[in-house]
C-alpha cells in the first residue's frame, strides 16, 4: 500500500515541486537505490525476484520524471503527519 500511495501522490502533485515524508524507508530506498540497478539489469535482481514489480516500475519511472524529493521519518515518532496517515490506513483497514 505504501508504493501505491507514492505513486497516487506524486500524481496528485502532477507538475509542481513535492516533498513526501514517510516511514518507509524501505520504498526509498526503492527508488533512490535499488530500481536504477534493476532497470540497467533489464529490471532483474542480481538474485530472485524484484516483488512488486509493477508498482516499482511506476514509481521509479514518476519518480525520475518528477520534481519530487523524498524525506525518510521515523514513524510512530509524533511527525504529526506521519501520524495521521497510520491512524487513517488503520482506519481503511477497519472498515475492509
Amino acid at each position: 500500500m505504501e508504493g501505491t500511495a507514492l505513486i497516487e501522490a506524486i500524481k496528485m502533485a502532477g507538475t509542481e515541486p513535492l516533498e513526501i515524508r514517510t516511514d518507509s524507508e524501505f520504498w526509498i530506498n526503492v527508488v533512490t537505490k535499488w530500481a536504477p540497478a534493476w532497470k540497467k539489469r533489464g529490471w532483474k535482481k542480481r538474485e530472485g525476484e524484484i516483488k512488486n514489480l509493477d508498482l516499482v516500475k511506476v514509481l521509479y519511472e514518476l519518480y525520475t520524471t518528477h520534481n519530487v524529493k523524498l524525506v525518510w521519518v521515523k514513524g510512530h515518532a509524533g511527525e504529526e503527519l506521519n501520524e495521521l496517515a497510520d491512524r487513517a490506513a488503520n482506519e481503511a483497514r477497519k472498515a475492509l
